[in-house]
């Protein structure tokens, strides 16, 4: 098994989702610690600095737009910010980008492995 230097944080509500993520992305090599909302998803964000976020957009306490624009104001951060989200509409799709996305991929339509080939994309990793 390749291990990874690279941290990925998911920032998502659903815990079953984010945990089949989390082993999809061990199981890769990579280094995966979750946050279950976005206050949490920014401190521990802050703290960790991981190389890429995958990002939930309905969530508690503080939606995945506030917590992207939050990430991407602060000029400390420079990770790798990819939407997962089920809401797929135009407005948010534009939204996301605007604000600095990186990717956005619609729950729906993505397995775990194909979010974990997203962020090896976006990490540059064969």
């Amino acid at each position: 098994m390749q291990k990874y230097q690279y941290k990925v944080m998911i920032i998502e509500d659903n815990i079953e989702l984010s945990e089949q993520y989390k082993l999809k992305l061990e199981i890769e090599g990579f280094q995966v610690m979750t946050a279950p909302d976005g206050e949490q998803g920014l401190i521990m964000a802050a703290e960790e600095r991981p190389d890429v976020i995958l990002l939930d957009i309905l969530m508690p306490n503080m939606d995945g737009f506030e917590v992207l624009r939050a990430i991407k104001n602060n000029t400390s951060l420079s990770s790798v910010i990819i939407i997962v989200s089920n809401l797929s509409g135009p407005e948010q799709l534009q939204k996301a980008k605007q604000l600095g996305a990186d990717d956005y991929l619609v729950k729906a339509d993505v397995t775990p492995a194909m979010v974990v080939e997203k962020v090896k994309i976006a990490l540059n990793i064969d």
